[in-house]
């Protein structure tokens, strides 16, 4: 029976300790999922070594890089702060997440992730010289990392099986420690594996006497099977030495010697009658065995589950049409989208809190004060596929090959000097690479558009070239 209460409005009194960021249930340890602790049917616990596991099935492989290849070009907007600081805010997660970005990305297979950031001080003639930024992340495996915690919070990570020091671990705070979740539950910092939810059809599939394993038997006994001979019931002759064979021992000396690949001599003995009427070998070939049409079907069905567990819809994968066009896959594909837009926030958040907002502190010598948030992926990928079916221009039909998703050079020069175009466009770098704002970027590398608009001229030319 519920219990019923009542107030007088307002029934919380307000005070200056509502104002702080710290909630009273800091203390809280949410459970771990039951799925996680417990042998489910036949089928082992799931744990880091299935996960690791899992990651040699192509289907597992090629569901996580459809996800990765629309989180990979994915961008920030900053707003309100200083316009230096969201400048900086902007060219720094450009550059984690151009060169980084793979191995972040990584988080959802075991569910967390530590990272040990790079940083370098800015050399002279660069666009933030004097000040550190970062160059890259070194990533390690799960197993050799624990969180540090303090008042709720994540301040550091203990990674362990480091040679060189003494007790074989090394604790990492601050700037140097990155770490970072995928569906992260009741304030857990382990978060949930992506690949928990295919990994029913995954060990039915490759388990002993699973999908695999029958379709493999399935083809071993198709193969076996073969041909067979038909022989005269109680015949027998008598070779030159004079032993009676059986038809019966004769029939299986020929199929055994077609299974080696052996040549085959048939006696057929002519007469009066004809050739016929003393052939007592029949010759008869094989035939397709009912049943296997479906065992070859099996592994395949548990594919398309494989995919469902990791979000991923056929429809996006095969780029199935129920319509014409992209008007056929609008629906599914947009739904995809949403789907991985709580990932890449869950990825901007732990980046700002950890790095992006302690390093503006260090540069500029004042706590930054600004709002981060990501940018829609059905607004800028849905776009982007929608030209791409449309045509950029508006002309239907036009190919993947004839619409570029990021300007040429060719459109640098307005870019640069227009400051009422979006500066999260972005290019291709030249033959050869080239270099904008002190960074390299190699051949047919994407050069984000906060980079760009700090091209120099000589830059610009080098890219128009």
């Amino acid at each position: 029976m519920p219990v019923k209460l009542s107030f007088r409005y307002p029934f919380v009194k307000v005070t200056s300790g509502m104002a702080t960021e710290q909630a009273e249930t800091e203390a809280y340890v949410p459970p771990a999922p039951e799925g996680m602790l417990f042998n489910e049917e036949d089928r082992p616990r799931f744990s880091m070594v299935q996960a690791d596991r899992m990651l040699s099935d192509p289907k597992i492989t090629i569901g996580l890089a459809m996800r990765d290849a629309m989180l990979i070009n994915a961008d920030i907007k900053v707003e309100g702060g200083h316009p230096e600081i969201e400048e900086f805010i902007e060219d720094m997660w450009s550059t984690l997440w151009t060169t980084s970005a793979h191995l972040i990305l990584r988080t959802k297979v075991h569910g967390f992730r530590a990272f040990e950031p790079i940083y370098s001080l800015a050399p002279r003639g660069h666009r933030w010289e004097g000040k550190y930024i970062i160059t890259g992340v070194k990533d390690f495996h799960p197993r050799h990392t624990t969180p540090l915690v303090h008042n709720g919070r994540v301040v550091g990570t203990r990674v362990r099986n480091v040679g060189g020091h003494s007790k074989g671990k090394v604790d990492l705070f601050g700037l140097k420690s990155l770490w970072t979740t995928f569906a992260a539950e009741y304030g857990s910092f382990f978060g949930t594996s992506l690949l928990y939810h295919a990994y029913e059809p995954w060990y039915e599939k490759w388990m002993r006497g699973g999908a695999i394993e029958m379709r493999r038997l399935r083809m071993q006994k198709d193969s076996y099977r073969s041909d067979y001979m038909e022989y005269s019931y109680g015949k027998t002759i008598k070779d030159i030495s004079g032993r009676v064979i059986s038809m019966k021992e004769i029939g299986r000396g020929i199929t055994d010697a077609l299974r080696t690949g052996a040549t085959v001599g048939i006696p057929n003995n002519m007469s009066g009658e004809g050739p016929t009427a003393t052939r007592w070998l029949e010759w008869k070939p094989g035939q397709q065995i009912s049943g296997s049409h479906e065992s070859r079907n099996y592994p395949r069905e548990l594919d398309e589950e494989q995919l469902e567990g990791l979000q991923v819809p056929m429809e996006v994968l095969e780029a199935a049409t129920s319509g014409s066009g992209f008007s056929g896959r609008a629906v599914p594909f947009n739904a995809f989208l949403g789907v991985l837009q709580p990932e890449l926030t869950c990825y901007v958040a732990d980046i700002d809190r950890q790095l992006l907002r302690p390093l503006a502190w260090v540069n500029f010598g004042m706590e930054p004060v600004y709002h981060v948030t990501p940018v829609s992926l059905i607004k800028t990928i849905g776009e982007q596929m929608k030209n791409l079916e449309q045509g950029g221009d508006g002309t239907v039909g036009r190919t993947q090959s004839d619409v570029d998703l990021f300007p040429r050079a060719s459109s640098l020069t307005q870019f640069h000097d227009d400051p009422n175009i979006d500066n999260r466009s972005g290019a291709i770098s030249p033959q050869h690479g080239c270099t904008i704002g002190g960074v390299y970027y190699s051949e047919n590398r994407y050069i984000p558009g906060t980079h760009l608009r700090h091209a120099t001229a000589a830059e610009r030319d080098r890219l128009a070239a």
